[in-house]
């Protein structure tokens, strides 16, 4: 049994190190998710960090898979977000300091089957009044928009070129 859970330790950390040099590969090499994190982040001040939690093929483990800050890429998902990803329920919006909210909802491909996990630090707009359903609204429409762009939980890590 211990070749076996060695085996498996070492599987799983070879596929986390395929999705973080992947990730962290010129733009020749970004994934599908990646390019929907950046596309989303693109134009959109309200948004401080948007990143994707998934499964890579062949994985019994959801990390970020696509984030805003690189550095995020590849981490294991914990805590709420696997609470989130178990229930299908949003997590939040929950305050955080500055004025920002964290956001967590379930991602969907187009066909509407579960691909993972979207994570959303926002700013809600100005003189908003009623911050925190402003935020959710927003985060809710952008995982809409990104949902209608997934063909299913492959294409997150096709190459997006």
């Amino acid at each position: 049994m211990k070749l076996s859970f060695a085996s498996s330790v070492i599987a799983v950390g070879l596929c986390l190190a395929a999705v973080i040099d992947l990730a962290a590969a010129d733009a020749a090499h970004t994934i599908f998710a990646q390019q929907l994190v950046n596309e989303a982040k693109a134009g959109r001040p309200d948004i401080v960090t948007v990143g994707i939690h998934a499964k890579p093929p062949g994985t019994p483990d959801y990390i970020i898979i696509a984030h805003t800050n690189p550095a995020s890429v590849g981490h294991k998902s914990e805590g709420a977000d696997l609470v989130t990803l178990a229930t299908g329920k949003v997590d939040g919006p929950n305050p955080l300091p500055g004025g920002v909210y964290d956001v967590g909802v379930p991602l969907k491909d187009k066909s509407g089957h579960g691909v993972g996990f979207l994570a959303v630090h926002i700013r809600p707009p100005a003189g908003s009044k009623d911050a925190r359903a402003d935020s959710l609204q927003a985060v809710l429409k952008l995982r809409d928009e990104l949902s209608s762009r997934i063909a299913s939980v492959s294409a997150l890590f096709a190459s997006a070129d």
